[in-house]
């Protein structure tokens, strides 16, 4: 082979191989393009997924995170408006309380006015009360000094409020102050210390009843309102009082007109002066008489075997003219109704011998005896003994029963008889002097 042909066969070789060799980077390049390709395509893809992975994950983000916006923002709406609703709520709460504060400040400065005025009013209306009420010291002195005088309310006395006299016109008579002075006198000098009673001076004037008086100083006590109606000619006298009736519907009783006490006209030889006290003092004991009779009633109603102090006292102030009438009270009512019988009937044998007198020692002894009315139609001597030996005579009443036989007049049914020597009471002897209730106890109340 010749040297060009070897040359060209070599520079063919040479080119093949060029050619190849670019053939093969060609087909590398094309392979390293299409693995690029496929690279960029895969990569692609992944990027694509992951992509639509992280738009899917914040789409999810997105969403939930307006979710959470959302509900938070409902919920700050929420709170938002209920803190509205409490602030409205709170704003009317305040008003309210404002309101009710003005009402209550105007409610308080009305009723202080109108407290103001209530006040005024009654201080002027009490102030008028005691004006009129009839102890200077006001009311509880009198109940303070008289309980504590007699603390034990079973031997309590009878107390007597006497009011001084009420002037009618221009009367002229400078002795009316004394004149309860005069009554206290005679009432402590002529009767019996166990009974006599306890007398207080009013210092003005009593209308009764009076309930500021009774409430003040006379509740639970039984008591006496004595008032006096002062004229020239004459005096009127009123008796009223409370807790005086046993088992009474009212505690207190009414006034009553019990006696008038007239002056007397004729001079006196020592002059006008000694006929004006003489008036005077016979006015006084006038009216004590009145006062005990009332003391007779009082006791006769509660006190067993009460010794009656009216006898006594009429002996000692002399003369019977312008003596009040003698009150008889109900048998049924009083406490020990046959010794009542048994010292009245003396009595009404010196006023008029005859039948009231016989009248009221038979039925003495009949009640004495058991019976319940005056038995006329049995024998006095064998109705005495059936008394004397019966269950009730107790030993004041037989003592009794014995003095008034020896008084019997002539012309009695029961003239001459007498009691047996020897006599053993049945009765309870009654403790003189003593209520018959326990210390504590209202005896005034059914």
């Amino acid at each position: 082979m010749d040297v060009l042909t070897l040359f060209a066969v070599e520079a063919g070789r040479a080119l093949f191989q060029i050619y190849r060799d670019k053939v093969a980077r060609t087909a590398q390049r094309e392979l390293a393009f299409d693995q690029a390709q496929l690279a960029f395509h895969q990569q692609s893809e992944l990027a694509g997924a992951t992509g639509r992975a992280a738009l899917l994950q914040q789409a999810i983000d997105l969403g939930a995170k307006a979710a959470t916006d959302l509900v938070q923002s409902r919920r700050q709406e929420k709170i938002a408006r209920q803190a509205r609703e409490w602030e409205v709520a709170r704003q009317e709460a305040e008003w309210r309380h404002q309101e009710k504060l003005l009402e209550q400040e105007r409610r308080y400065r009305l009723e202080e006015a109108d407290g103001a005025a209530v006040r005024e009013l009654k201080v002027g209306w009490i102030k008028k009360r005691l004006d009129k009420y009839p102890f200077e010291r006001g009311p509880g002195h009198l109940r303070a000094s008289f309980t504590t005088t007699h603390p034990d309310p079973g031997t309590r006395p009878l107390l007597i409020v006497l009011a001084p006299p009420a002037v009618q016109g221009e009367s002229g008579s400078p002795w009316a102050a004394s004149l309860i002075r005069r009554v206290k006198m005679v009432l402590a000098e002529h009767v019996d210390p166990p009974f006599s009673p306890e007398v207080y001076p009013a210092d003005s004037a009593i209308t009764w009843p009076d309930s500021d008086l009774y409430a003040g100083d006379l509740a639970g006590i039984p008591t006496l309102v004595v008032s006096f109606e002062l004229d020239r000619e004459r005096i009127d006298v009123t008796i009223g009082g409370c807790h005086l009736i046993p088992r009474a519907v009212t505690p207190m009783v009414r006034s009553q007109h019990v006696q008038t006490v007239r002056f007397s006209r004729d001079d006196a030889p020592e002059g006008p002066e000694a006929a004006a006290e003489l008036n005077h003092e016979r006015a006084a004991r006038l009216i004590a008489i009145s006062l005990v009779m009332a003391v007779d009633c009082f006791h006769l109603l509660h006190t067993p075997a009460y010794e009656e102090q009216l006898d006594r006292v009429i002996a000692a102030v002399g003369p019977a003219a312008d003596r009040p009438a003698q009150v008889d009270l109900p048998l049924g009512s009083l406490r020990d109704p046959a010794y009542h019988l048994l010292q009245r009937a003396p009595r009404r044998w010196l006023a008029a011998p005859g039948e009231q007198g016989d009248a009221d020692l038979l039925l003495a002894i009949s009640l004495l005896a058991g019976h319940d009315r005056a038995r006329d139609d049995l024998p006095p001597a064998e109705l005495l003994d059936a008394a004397v030996h019966g269950p009730l005579a107790a030993r004041h009443h037989l003592k009794r029963l014995d003095e008034v036989l020896r008084r019997a007049p002539a012309g009695s049914p029961f003239a001459g008889l007498e009691l047996p020597r020897r006599i053993t009471p049945h009765g309870e002897q009654a403790p003189r002097g003593r209520l018959p209730y326990r210390p504590g106890e209202s005896p005034f109340t059914s």
